[in-house]
């Protein structure tokens, strides 16, 4: 996890990561629970935002996914940082 510090704006490092919200969605699970996860420390974000605000690669999305017995997420044109 590292930090990010252009808070509101899209970077090179940001660009292909996933809001909380839709890291969620992606997952399968509500955001309320991801956030509840983060809190235990059963799951760790891939970036926080100084803001306190998570973001999400496909990657630790589908290590998630993968820890749930779900399938891979495959993203067409979908580059990791």
């Amino acid at each position: 996890m590292y930090w990010v510090y252009n808070i509101g704006k899209m970077t090179e490092a940001t660009k292909n990561l996933y809001r909380s919200g839709e890291a969620a969605e992606m997952i399968g699970i509500g955001h309320s629970t991801l956030r509840q996860w983060v809190r235990e420390g059963r799951i760790k974000p891939t970036v926080r935002m100084l803001g306190g605000r998570y973001l999400w690669s496909l990657d630790t999305i589908n290590q998630i996914r993968e820890q749930l017995g779900l399938p891979a997420i495959e993203i067409a044109g979908a580059a990791e940082p």
